[in-house]
Formats: structure tokens, C-alpha cells, sequence
């Protein structure tokens, strides 16, 4: 069982224990994994390297009055693997713990209870744990170890542990239905958003904001939700699995013929390193039609002579009016004198 650590005492109490803390001897055991420990952003449950606690070798201080605890430095974006409590215990001093471990401090902790004292010298084994809650990156830093159930560190671990962020390789890719439509008429843009890895991609968002000349009517995302406002697709987890996809449709403003429209989505944010920023945006562009004019053209062909003799000279007149609105333009007339 946990042994309760040691209560807060008065104040004349606790200046004199803070005064012995300072002038007492340093405490010599010594906490050792196995190996650097390196994780990433958004791992599952990692076993952990073995750890080694060893005893002073002249003067044992870890007794069954207190609990060996195991800490994960305040602060450092991982968690022992609570759902772990049955470890693989080893060395000199094995059958003087528990068999079973348990967890406090939001699972920062590891706690074992020490049922007998150890001897000088003695070590103790603890594998087949594991850590997770890998939520940030983070550099290099050290296990604690605490022997005395006081709150202090008695070591820290000689080898580090780090969490480094995600190695991705995200890609847009930006298309629109009809590249030339005429004002009023719907599109549909797509996104399509994909991950090389290795490693999965978290926090992830797109931007793409609608330019001028185009209005949002709607969008559906396979995941996540996108803000025509602020134009921010904020997708999450993106997997090396498969692709997500954004679909916006919007109206092609009135007032837009002739004009081209450019609409460029690119990746606004992940935790993890991208190590391929030239396909990290994609363009899709349209030219709105310009209608044809609208016109009525009307011809009028007159004779100056209905009954001419033969050798007569006439003249043919013909008349070409526009009702418009619009002007004409290239405009031809056909007319084929006919045979004598």
C-alpha cells in the first residue's frame, strides 16, 4: 500500500527541516534506464526503456516506511500508461516491492510500494510499462526519482526522455467544377488534403478564404468544419490513410463577366514538420463568360425602278438599322445580285 507522505508542520517546524535538508548529506541512489527515450506527437502507448534504481552501496535508505516514486518532470507533454499496473520487476531487490504499481498526479507519477528494506547495494528492475499522452514536443529532459515519500528528487535518470514533433508531408490539392462559367451561375470547389507521413498530422488547418467575385453558399468536409469567415478549414488528425476533402459551392457574382477568378487553399497550421512546403497550396482558377451582345438587326432592300427596260440603269438600296441594346460588331450582310 501508498505510505502517506510526510505532513506539512508548523512554521518553526518547517525552518528547522529545511535547514536539515540543506545541511544533510547527499542521498546516493541512482536512477538509470536503459536507453534515451524518444517519442512523437500523437503516439499510442510506448513501452518504456527498463528502469534501474540501485541503493547507496554503503548505506541502504530505501525502506518499507515509503514508496519508490517514479515521475515524469512537471511539465513534459507525456503520462505514464495507467492502464499498466503489472510491470516486470527484477534485480536484488524484487521480492522487497509490490508486484503491482499504481499511478497519481494526472498518471505523472508511478508508484511502488517497498514492503521490505533494501540493503546496500541493492537494485530493482521495473520493464514492461509503458508511457503515452504524447501531446507536445518537447527536448530532452530526466525521469525524477523520490525514495522518501517528501516530495524531493533523490536522483534523476541518467539517460533522457524527448518527444519530437510529427514528420509529414501534407498536400493540397484545389479544383472548381467549371472553369468558365457565366455570372450567377453555382460551382463547387474541392480540397483535397493528403499526408505522405510518416508520421500522422494533428491540429491541422487549410485556409482558404473565397476571393471577390465569388459568393459561399454552403460547404461539406469529411472532416472537421470550415468558417467561411475567416476562411480556416479546421480539418484535426490527418492520417497517411486516406484523403480528406472540403467541398464549398458559392454563386459567381453578377457584374464578374470577362473577369478571371483565382482561389488558392493552402495548409495553415499542423504539429508536425513538413518536409515538402511546395505542395502545401494549390490554385484553381476561372474566367467568367461574356454573353454575346444582345441585338436586332433589320435589313430593308428598296429598288429605284420596279419596271425598268432592258439597258436601264437601277439602283438596289439597302438599309441596315440595329434595335440593339447592344452595338453589332462584325457584322456582314449578304447580297448576290441576281443573273440578267
Amino acid at each position: 500500500m501508498k505510505k502517506p507522505r510526510r505532513a506539512s508542520l508548523p512554521l518553526f517546524g518547517a525552518v528547522v527541516l529545511a535547514a536539515a535538508v540543506v545541511s544533510s548529506p547527499a542521498r546516493a541512489q541512482t536512477l538509470s534506464s536503459a536507453s534515451d527515450q524518444s517519442f512523437t506527437v500523437g503516439d499510442p502507448a510506448t513501452p518504456i526503456a527498463v528502469a534501474t534504481v540501485t541503493d547507496d552501496a554503503v548505506t541502504a535508505t530505501i525502506t518499507a516506511a515509503n514508496d519508490l516514486r517514479i515521475r515524469v518532470p512537471a511539465g513534459f507533454p507525456m503520462t505514464w500508461d495507467a492502464t499498466d499496473v503489472t510491470p516486470t520487476i527484477g534485480g536484488t531487490a524484487a521480492s522487497k516491492v509490490s508486484a503491482t504499481v499504481s499511478y497519481e498526479d494526472s498518471d505523472q507519477t508511478l508508484v511502488l510500494d517497498v514492503i521490505t528494506d533494501f540493503a546496500p547495494g541493492d537494485d530493482l528492475t521495473i520493464g514492461d510499462l509503458s508511457f503515452a499522452g504524447f501531446t507536445a514536443a518537447a527536448s530532452a529532459s530526466n525521469l525524477e526519482l523520490e525514495v522518501a515519500n517528501d516530495g524531493l528528487v533523490s536522483a534523476t535518470d541518467d539517460k533522457t526522455v524527448t518527444v519530437t514533433p510529427p514528420s509529414v508531408d501534407l498536400a493540397v490539392v484545389k479544383t472548381v467544377d467549371n472553369a468558365a462559367p457565366d455570372a450567377l451561375d453555382t460551382i463547387v470547389y474541392t480540397i483535397s488534403l493528403t499526408n505522405a507521413g510518416p508520421d500522422d498530422a494533428t491540429t491541422t488547418t487549410v485556409n482558404d478564404l473565397l476571393p471577390a467575385g465569388v459568393t459561399f453558399v454552403s460547404a461539406t468536409a469529411t472532416q472537421g468544419s470550415y468558417d467561411d469567415v475567416t476562411g480556416i478549414w479546421t480539418v484535426g488528425t490527418v492520417t497517411t490513410t486516406a484523403a480528406d476533402t472540403l467541398a464549398i459551392t458559392a454563386t459567381v457574382d453578377a457584374g464578374t463577366e470577362g473577369n478571371a477568378i483565382d482561389n488558392t487553399a493552402s495548409v495553415g497550421g499542423s504539429d508536425g514538420v513538413d518536409s515538402n512546403a511546395t505542395n502545401d497550396s494549390s490554385t484553381a482558377s476561372l474566367t467568367v463568360n461574356t454573353p454575346p451582345p444582345s441585338v436586332d438587326l433589320a435589313v430593308v432592300k428598296t429598288v429605284d425602278n420596279a419596271t425598268p427596260d432592258a439597258l436601264d440603269t437601277i439602283v438596289y438600296t439597302i438599309a441596315l438599322t440595329n434595335a440593339g441594346p447592344d452595338d453589332a460588331t462584325t457584322t456582314t450582310v449578304n447580297d448576290l445580285l441576281p443573273p440578267a
